[in-house]
């Protein structure tokens, strides 16, 4: 994609390639082509422009409502007659708004000549001066020049003749509601906006329809039989053609719309009624015009309720699919409800999202972003994704899933394939053992194996049980996946080897195994902590701690010869105890672990050694500056004494 500048074809900045352009949205588009706008060119989607372009809606929105009335109802207005000169003098407020709205109409179009556009069917981003000024002058700048031109400076006011011709050019500007409309297209995706739209439109209609029903009574109010005339014999006010005995102004008005909605609507009281062929014949005209809008909106509602019971029918339907399911294997009672349950919660829970088929609609690269914003949670807060780049993220993001578990719905049993890692997002999980609740993991914890074995061995058996006690949602990726991505990326298995899940689902019948505990997105080593072993544990939940602190403590109790106090934090247990056991030997753990162990000690101690350093050039740097300055002190006293 290129921005054509000054007639030739200017490439983009270094930083945004081809490729990856074209992958960004057109706003986003438009944004990065826009650092290369020349001066006093102004962006088509700037906050500014946007904000412009409402502003002027509004000034067309009242023009629509002005122009019709002033034209109808103000020829009986003697001030209306006076010029607009005068009408200014006098400080009539319509008169000056009427020239505020022809001022902002001429500054847009000076904007709109200094405002950028996109090619149709294509991408481009058109910024040159003289492009844009074509452009507009062959779309937008002629009925725009017309709502710009105050045509009662140039019309005399003196008879009615002119001052119904002076408000028929004004009806000019009405034209920009064609480009009112092209703005409202974009919210008819909306339901309840569409409606408001229709609802406005035909009030709209209305007061233009109730304007020209006034006009037609007031031009045959001679005629003792004109709707006008026969309103001012109801409401006992005689004729009188100086118009001075006729009803008041807001009278007609409210009269006139009052016909028009009830014509628009096919009620018709009838308390107002055409009479004379002009007024016959428009009163049909406005019936067949009410006829189309009535359908319209009714329609657009049709279509809206339609839409708002689409989701509910969707339901229904695979509730139907789920229970001949049901029915057709012999499922069980017990599980039928399980079945029913779940089905129902999850459809609430996701508001019928279908995640995979949305994304299917969206190419790869899309696909990515927003999985990498779905999981963003797991990715910040877990240790394992710190030093893996996008592009790791990306791909593994998109492996990742999500499952909501209801309470005492099961997330995996003993004895089955522990195919997945699991990050908890929301809720509390029991971790079962032998028919007994040994501990319980929540929001930040998570539960996964040793990466090597599982990559030499395959899957392993869970020897535990994990059950939602609350509502859960889990955020999980398959072992499989994680294996396929790390041959492009070998960071993967370097963090895999060096994470410390909270439960290590394949080691929890192992002494030293199983519970680690080390907090919301550990990263530490893989297995239990050297020289820790979990007894009695009855309760657990992970605390952010640190395990050389607790490994310290346990050190110093034990040379102490007494009884390892309750840690303050605990990181494993609230109700168990530190055992004393014999600390385990880096023989006794994995290969690989014992490996990343080694290396990760290596690394310590140069750092250490490294700090020594430091630390003895500091304190050379000090007892070098102390004498220094023993030297001068002594340098002072024998100057004193000279």
């Amino acid at each position: 994609m290129k921005v054509r500048e000054s007639g030739s074809l200017s490439l983009l900045p270094e930083m945004a390639e081809p490729s990856e352009l074209e992958q960004l949205s057109s706003n986003a588009r438009a944004k990065l082509q826009g650092r290369n706008l020349p001066k006093y060119v102004i962006l088509h989607n700037s906050k500014f422009k946007a904000s412009w372009d409402w502003f002027v809606l509004a000034l067309v929105i009242y023009t629509a409502i002005e122009i019709p009335y002033t034209a109808a109802f103000g020829q009986l207005d003697k001030t209306k007659r006076i010029s607009p000169l005068g009408q200014l003098k006098n400080g009539r407020y319509l008169a000056i708004s009427n020239v505020v709205v022809d001022c902002l109409f001429i500054v847009d179009i000076l904007i709109n000549f200094r405002s950028t556009y996109t090619r149709k069917g294509t991408d481009e981003l058109v910024v040159d001066p003289r492009m844009i000024a074509c452009n507009y002058l062959k779309t937008w700048f002629v009925i725009d020049l017309l709502a710009a031109i105050p045509f009662e400076f140039f019309v005399s006011q003196g008879t009615e003749g002119t001052a119904s011709l002076a408000g028929l050019l004004k009806s000019a500007r009405l034209l920009r509601l064609v480009r009112v409309s092209r703005k409202l297209d974009r919210y008819s995706e909306y339901g309840l906006a569409v409606v408001v739209l229709l609802t406005c439109l035909f009030t709209l209609v209305a007061h233009w329809l109730a304007c020209i029903w006034h006009f037609i009574g007031i031009s045959q109010i001679t005629l003792p039989h004109g709707w006008i005339t026969v309103l001012s014999k109801q409401m006992n006010s005689s004729y009188d053609p100086s118009y001075s005995s006729l009803p008041d102004l807001t009278t007609r008005y409210i009269s006139s719309l009052y016909f028009t909605l009830t014509s628009l609507t096919s009620i018709g009281f009838g308390n107002v009624s055409p009479n004379t062929n002009s007024e016959k014949i428009f009163a049909v005209v406005m019936m067949l015009v009410g006829a189309l809008m009535y359908a319209a909106i009714f329609g657009n509602m049709t279509a809206i309720i339609q839409r708002l019971y689409t989701r509910t029918a969707r339901y229904h339907r695979d509730m139907k699919v789920i229970k001949e399911f049901i029915r057709f294997h012999n499922i069980p009672e017990n599980l039928q409800g399980t079945l029913t349950e779940y089905f129902t919660h999850e459809w609430s829970a996701q508001k019928d999202q279908q995640l995979n088929q949305v994304l299917q609609r969206f190419p790869e690269s899309l696909q990515a972003d927003i999985c990498v914003q779905i999981h963003r949670e797991v990715f910040s807060r877990c240790p394992v994704f710190e030093n893996m780049s996008d592009s790791c993220l990306r791909a593994l993001s998109v492996k990742f899933d999500i499952m909501n578990y209801l309470p005492s719905y099961f997330i995996i049993k003993e004895g089955d394939l522990a195919k997945y890692i699991y990050f908890f997002a929301l809720g509390t999980v029991d971790v079962i053992k032998d028919g007994g609740s040994v501990s319980i993991l929540g929001q930040g914890d998570s539960v996964g194996g040793d990466y090597m074995s599982i990559k030499t061995k395959g899957n392993l058996k869970a020897d535990a049980t994990l059950m939602a006690r609350t509502f859960t949602e889990v955020h999980y990726v398959a072992w499989s996946d994680v294996f396929s991505v790390a041959e492009a990326f070998p960071e993967i298995e370097e963090a895999m080897c060096q994470y410390l899940y909270t439960l290590d689902i394949g080691r929890c019948n192992q002494k030293g195994g199983g519970l680690v505990g080390q907090g919301p997105w550990s990263a530490l080593a893989l297995g239990a902590p050297i020289g820790i072993s979990l007894v009695n544990i009855a309760d657990f939940k992970s605390t952010q701690s640190n395990s050389k602190e607790i490994q310290v403590e346990a050190d110093v109790n034990k040379n102490s010869n007494r009884k390892s106090p309750r840690p303050a934090n605990p990181t494993t247990c609230m109700n168990g105890s530190i055992g004393e056991t014999p600390p385990q030997t880096l023989s006794d753990k994995h290969l690989a672990w014992t490996l990343n162990a080694c290396q990760r000690i290596e690394t310590l101690e140069k750092r250490l050694v490294n700090v020594e350093s430091k630390i003895q050039d500091i304190l050379d740097i000090l007892i070098e500056n102390r004498a220094e300055n023993g030297r001068k002190k002594e340098l002072r006293h024998k100057t004193t004494y000279l």
